[in-house]
């Protein structure tokens, strides 16, 4: 009963209107749009496997890996205030199906496993305003401030906060220009450049996270079709990952192996130590996107993510179907 009021909630949460953040034009007064996504997150291993053999622990060897895979939706709504000012708010709830596995082996001998899965929801959100610094036809300079109020996990009965609150302040800038088998108009309607750099300062870490991308847009055929390609570049991107499995239940599962107190002690310590990562590193993703026109209020959008850096923790490629309405 709990679970599936919860999952109810989390649904209906997800379906609230929040912001499609997309380019530097601000919108007009009393103008917006409201933008659906469904996301698919293709399953990933981590690369924080790791593996040791100490004599201390009688030549005991492990490796720790993790793979998870994950379904989004997201909701989002972009609202002229001003004729300067657009309102930017997002939801975005995510459901996970995390497994983490220890593979050890003592003296040479057997290779006890142990596997552990957990599915659980993550909810997002971010809020923030987009303003005109100066805004022609065809091209459009802006600055924007989201904040991101940290994020929530349900699990079973269990509820709590993650230390993820962030602000972030970016630089934008957006121009539509002509070639000779596209449109001349604006990036409603024709091709366009968006440019962006960004800074994310997270306080509780205590770090900042630095963002740089470029995307460009060409309607070769007609304004209802649009193909995207974009590079999405992080650097000193900030993870903090904290799964919710069971200390308890971990615990006793180690102990049911019948291993020594100090080799007990030293998976623990492991698995531990790599349930929770917290780290600083660099990506980049390649965004490629197909866009339809269906009419002058309603674009469906094919869009997908790929990292370039396979050896980063938490990289995995994403797959997604937008439909943007404008009012």
């Amino acid at each position: 009963m709990v679970k599936s009021f919860l999952g109810l909630f989390l649904l209906l949460l997800a379906l609230m209107p929040t912001s499609a953040l997309a380019g530097a034009w601000v919108k007009k007064e009393g103008e917006g749009s409201e933008t659906t996504s469904i996301f698919y997150h293709a399953p990933y291993k981590s690369n924080f496997s790791s593996s040791s053999t100490d004599a201390s622990f009688n030549d005991f060897k492990y490796n720790i890996s993790n793979k998870t895979s994950s379904y989004s939706l997201s909701n989002s709504l972009e609202y002229g205030l001003t004729p300067d000012i657009t309102l930017i708010g997002d939801v975005y709830t995510s459901r996970y199906d995390d497994e983490f596995e220890v593979k050890s082996q003592l003296n040479g001998a057997g290779e006890p496993s142990l596997k552990f899965k957990i599915n659980y929801y993550d909810v997002e959100t971010k809020l923030g305003f987009k303003g005109h610094i100066n805004q022609g036809d065809y091209d459009a300079l802006s600055y924007q401030f989201l904040l991101y109020p940290g994020n929530l996990i349900a699990h079973d009965k269990s509820y709590y906060l993650r230390k993820k609150l962030s602000g972030k302040l970016s630089l934008l800038y957006g121009s539509s220009f002509n070639i000779p088998f596209g449109m001349n108009s604006r990036p409603d309607y024709g091709n366009y450049i968006d440019l962006e750099s960004s800074i994310k300062y997270f306080p509780r870490a205590d770090t900042v996270e630095y963002g740089l991308s470029a995307n460009i847009g060409i309607r070769p055929f007609n304004k209802e079709i649009l193909f995207v390609f974009g590079l999405d570049n992080t650097f000193n991107g900030y993870n903090c990952t904290k799964r919710p499995f069971s200390n308890e239940a971990i615990t006793n599962t180690i102990t049911s192996l019948g291993l020594s107190q100090e080799v007990s002690s030293a998976l623990l310590s492991s698995i531990n130590s790599n349930l929770k990562v917290q780290g600083n590193s660099p990506y980049s993703q390649i965004n490629l996107q197909i866009g339809y026109n269906l009419n002058d209020t309603n674009i469906v959008t094919l869009q997908s993510l790929h990292n370039v850096f396979k050896n980063k923790p938490f990289t995995y490629n994403t797959y997604y179907i937008t439909l943007e309405h404008k009012f």
